[in-house]
């Protein structure tokens, strides 16, 4: 976490919610679809999914909304206020704010108009860019809660095969943020708060992941490596908790030099 940012452990729902634009609402509908006649059938054959997408409706759907307005109904009794931000951004923003460890996961593209776009990866970012626009009083701790799509393309980091369809590259990403507050106290906070939404929602055996890729990338800017190794160090901390796998990410980064 950086100075003045404090984040909630975000809770990661497969798949997404619905979601409406800007300040508009936009309600379309028909009567029916008939599907039986050959006209109709020829505009919808053959175009499946893209993969690691899926529908969701029913009580799969019922579930997800149903632990989506738990978690926004205890924010919302902590003072954290709802923001809805876009769901294409400028891509720099992303790589900033992950030293690049989100490069290769990110869906980006160039627009018409030349800016380099990419649906948004993860929900902080966004939230701190809107919090710096609005030149927020940094006597006056800022707290934001969302909920709302993020899109990551699978890089295999996992084992898990790129190709595979069950690899969900769509997610529902609930959290809060605490922008302007730095201090243990205000760290305290959010973690009390995370707890108190997983307990709303009726998650099992809990657990706390604290961590900090700020201090991470100047961690291993001191050591010169390349931009490859660094980036490669950077997706697989989690691999580092055991001496068998840190043996093999140090060995896979030293190939990179």
């Amino acid at each position: 976490m950086g100075p003045g940012i404090n984040t909630i452990a975000s809770l990661f729902l497969n798949d997404r919610i619905a979601q409406v634009g800007g300040s508009a609402i936009f309600v379309r509908s028909r009567s029916s679809i008939d599907l039986s006649t050959p006209v109709q059938m020829s505009q919808f054959e053959s175009i499946t999914k893209a993969p690691g997408f899926v529908d969701k409706v029913g009580p799969a759907l019922e579930i997800e909304e149903s632990a989506t307005n738990k978690a926004r109904g205890v924010l919302s009794t902590r003072g954290y206020e709802p923001i809805r931000t876009p769901i294409l951004e400028n891509s720099e923003l992303f790589l900033r704010r992950s030293g690049g460890v989100l490069a290769s996961q990110m869906y980006e593209f160039v627009a018409p108009d030349g800016a380099n776009l990419s649906l948004r990866p993860e929900m902080t970012a966004p939230v701190v860019r809107h919090a710096l626009e609005m030149r927020c009083d940094p006597a006056s701790p800022s707290r934001y809660q969302y909920a709302g799509p993020v899109f990551r393309y699978p890089d295999g980091s996992d084992g898990r095969s790129v190709g595979s369809d069950r690899v969900p590259r769509q997610f529902t990403q609930v959290g809060a943020e605490l922008v302007g507050a730095p201090g243990p106290e205000y760290d305290g906070e959010v973690i009390a708060v995370s707890v108190e939404v997983a307990e709303a929602i009726g998650l099992p055996n809990v657990g706390i992941v604290l961590s900090d890729v700020g201090l991470m990338t100047r961690l291993l800017n001191r050591f010169s490596l390349a931009n490859r190794a660094h980036l490669f160090l950077m997706r697989n901390l989690s691999r580092l908790s055991t001496p068998s796998d840190a043996a093999a990410v140090r060995e896979h980064a030293a190939e990179m030099e």
